[in-house]
C-alpha cells in the first residue's frame, strides 16, 4: 500500500492493512481474538476487549507497528500539533513484502486457529484476498479495503519487462525520434 489507501486519521501513513469480514447474520465479538504474522506466536497482537464486527461488516486493521486500538489520545508531532483520538486498530507488526504468514486465533480455554494464509512476494498497491464468488485467494489490482472484493481479480502476477528508450532522458534542441523496445519481442508496448 504505497498510493492507494492512506490511513489518514490516526498516524497519516500509507501502510499495509488486513481486512476481516463477518459473513454471519449476527455481530461477532473480538474478545479473545489475536492476529499474528508468525503462526508459532499466535498471541502476538490482541484486539481490545469489548469490540465487535457487525453482521455483514468489514474491519480494516493497519499492520503498521503502532500497537494501538481505538480510543487512545495522541498529540500530532507536526502542525497543527493538536490532540487526536485513534479511531482504528494498529498491530504491533508490519507485513513483509517478500511474503510471510498471517493467522487469526481465538483464545478461551484453548488456542484455536480460526483462519490463516501463507503468502509470497507482494506487488505494490495490489491487494491479496478472497473472491466473493468462490472464496479463492487472488490478487486485486483495484483494492477495496472496508468493502467487498468486487473488482476483477487475477491469479497471475507476471509483470511486463523493462521498456528501453532509444534516447536517454534529458534536454534536447529540436525534434527527436525515440524508439521504445523490450528485451522480450512478444511483449507489446502501450502508452498514453
Amino acid at each position: 500500500n504505497v498510493t492507494n489507501y492512506p490511513e489518514m486519521h490516526d498516524f497519516d501513513d500509507y501502510t499495509d492493512w488486513i481486512e476481516l469480514y463477518n459473513s454471519d447474520s449476527i455481530p461477532y465479538s473480538l474478545d479473545g481474538i489475536f492476529i499474528t504474522d508468525d503462526l508459532q506466536d499466535p498471541l502476538k497482537w490482541k484486539f481490545p476487549d469489548g469490540n465487535v464486527i457487525d453482521a455483514g461488516e468489514y474491519l480494516v486493521i493497519w499492520a503498521d507497528d503502532y500497537n494501538e486500538g481505538p480510543g487512545q489520545v495522541y498529540t500530532r508531532p507536526y502542525f497543527p500539533w493538536d490532540n487526536f483520538t485513534t479511531q482504528h486498530y494498529h498491530t504491533n507488526f508490519k507485513l513483509n513484502r517478500t511474503g510471510e504468514q498471517l493467522g487469526l486465533f481465538m483464545v478461551d480455554s484453548n488456542t484455536v486457529l480460526l483462519d490463516s494464509i501463507t503468502f509470497g512476494s507482494q506487488i505494490t498497491d495490489v491487494s491479496y484476498g478472497r473472491t466473493i464468488e468462490d472464496k479463492k485467494w487472488s490478487f486485486f489490482g483495484e483494492p477495496t479495503p472496508g468493502s467487498p472484493n468486487n473488482t476483477i481479480p487475477t491469479i497471475s502476477t507476471e509483470q511486463s519487462g523493462e521498456i528501453i528508450p532509444s534516447l536517454g532522458s534529458g534536454f534536447y534542441v529540436g525534434m527527436q525520434n525515440i524508439t521504445l523496445s523490450t528485451p522480450n519481442e512478444t511483449e507489446q508496448i502501450y502508452y498514453t
